[in-house]
């Protein structure tokens, strides 16, 4: 496979260390998603050693983790990484998730404002489950939020994207460890503002912030760097059972105040929780009343329509 099998239809974003565009392939018009990763920007962060006979060389550390992924169906699949000599850089060739019925989480939460609970429920359940997945290998995301999750509405599935500032805990140098990367409206203050390593904990944090954007339409924090000090602004709350009210949606008080059930709130103050010994475990989250309405409306995500790997190695191809 070569880059110039492949026509540029739209950028999606431009990072600082990468390039993200919709291309389709021009022989048979399948689309496709290619993040463009200059070699220059390359450096301990976000590249590993890739040793291909006697040569060892950097090499962008999100594809090698998507490889260890690859058998997980709730992250996005790599497809193939080209070496493209022309613009020195590497590019890899990730599945269209729209293709496949899937809408990004952001973009839809940016036209609804927030989701009823019942819809945010199957999310956060599938997200966890996602996550809890994809720590069993090792892999912390250290990144999530909805503009790195796509759901698919029909068959209540969630999908994780963008592993660029993924952590392989069995392979990383703990020196790395230490040098945290977040985006701050979803990160947790030990990371934040202590500046100590990500832990699968520091990822609970994460699933609370997005559940309150999701619930609420806004962040839990005007500044994120208060959230060591500062309470969480969390809204008003209900007796109401969410169990009973199966398209319950959060609705303004006649103060212009969200108002959520009460298992809503609740998991709302455990996921954001200061104290990253008192936050519970994935497994225990998702054993969460607030989530027991999306583990009997989620389904299986097993359907894949993937391009297959040539082999059990990453698909290399030397532009």
């Amino acid at each position: 496979m070569s880059i110039s099998q492949f026509s540029v239809k739209r950028n999606i974003k431009a990072g600082s260390l990468s390039k993200v565009v919709f291309a389709v392939r021009e022989h048979d018009n399948q689309s496709f998603i290619l993040k463009i990763v200059p070699k220059t920007l390359l450096h301990d962060s976000n590249s590993l050693p890739f040793r291909i006979g006697e040569r060892s060389f950097p090499f962008p550390s999100e594809a090698l983790i998507l490889e260890k992924l690859k058998h997980l169906d709730c992250c996005v699949k790599l497809l193939h990484v080209i070496d493209d000599n022309d613009s020195n850089a590497w590019v890899l060739v990730l599945e269209d998730l729209t293709h496949e019925g899937y809408v990004n989480l952001a973009e839809e939460l940016g036209l609804r404002k927030s989701f009823d609970e019942a819809t945010v429920s199957w999310i956060i359940l599938g997200l966890i489950k996602c996550i809890s997945d994809i720590h069993s290998l090792g892999i912390l995301h250290c990144d999530i939020k909805p503009d790195n999750i796509f759901i698919n509405h029909a068959t209540k599935s969630v999908k994780i994207i963008d592993f660029n500032v993924a952590i392989d805990l069995r392979n990383s140098d703990p020196k790395t460890l230490k040098l945290p990367y977040c985006t701050p409206d979803y990160a947790p203050p030990e990371i934040l503002i202590h500046r100590n390593p990500w832990s699968t904990s520091s990822e609970v944090w994460s699933v609370g912030c997005t559940a309150f954007v999701l619930l609420c339409g806004k962040f839990p924090f005007s500044n994120p760097w208060d959230s060591l000090h500062v309470n969480p602004s969390y809204p008003l709350s209900t007796s109401q059972d969410c169990d009973s009210v199966i398209s319950y949606a959060p609705n303004q008080s006649g103060h212009g105040d969200v108002v959520i059930s009460n298992k809503a709130l609740d998991f709302l103050h455990i996921t954001l929780c200061r104290s990253v010994q008192h936050r519970p475990c994935l497994d225990k989250l998702a054993q969460h009343a607030f989530l027991k309405l999306g583990a009997s409306k989620s389904k299986s995500n097993s359907r894949s329509l993937f391009l297959p790997y040539s082999s059990s190695a990453i698909n290399f191809v030397k532009a």
